[in-house]
């Protein structure tokens, strides 16, 4: 299952999920964070180091392409059908952001995935880079700690849009 959630804090939603039955593993993200990872603490139904969630393998990849999760099944043939019998999660680092903050790839890339992918990225790059509105007032949320903001009401309702 793919899910923009957090996973370990309390109003996270993937954790609930993978207790669901039917669910043999979780893709997670929104919060940016890895999983697994070393550095969080263990909690019912989370083993932060080995990626399950309710036994489940769970990984949150990080972000701006930072890592690669990795889920592996082993399957067992039982009742007339394939089943995971087991599963487990593990991130692979693929990007490193260096001392000035540029991105750096710690992976060659493929051409010929790149090659494919192409098409795609540029049509979803520009999908992206086009003009949603305008605005004839400038618009900043300087302000938006101590008083109601026009910009972030304008970003809410976009959001909820």
């Amino acid at each position: 299952m793919l899910i923009a959630a957090g996973l370990i804090d309390p109003d996270a939603a993937s954790a609930a999920l993978a207790a669901m039955a039917g669910i043999d593993a979780l893709v997670t993200g929104h919060t940016h964070q890895t999983f697994p990872t070393l550095d969080a603490d263990p909690r019912p139904g989370v083993d932060p180091a080995r990626g399950l969630l309710s036994g489940k393998p769970a990984v949150m990849p990080g972000f701006h392409g930072s890592h690669l999760g990795v889920i592996d099944f082993d399957l067992a043939w039982a009742e007339g059908r394939w089943q995971v019998a087991r599963g487990q999660a593990s991130l692979r680092p693929i990007a490193r952001r260096g001392a000035l903050g540029a991105l750096r790839a710690l992976t060659p890339g493929a051409p010929a995935v790149l090659a494919l992918a192409a098409p795609a990225h540029r049509a979803t790059q520009a999908w992206a880079r086009r003009p949603v509105g305008q605005s004839d007032v400038a618009l900043h949320s300087y302000f938006a700690m101590i008083q109601p903001s026009h910009a972030v009401r304008l970003v809410a309702r976009a959001q909820a849009a």
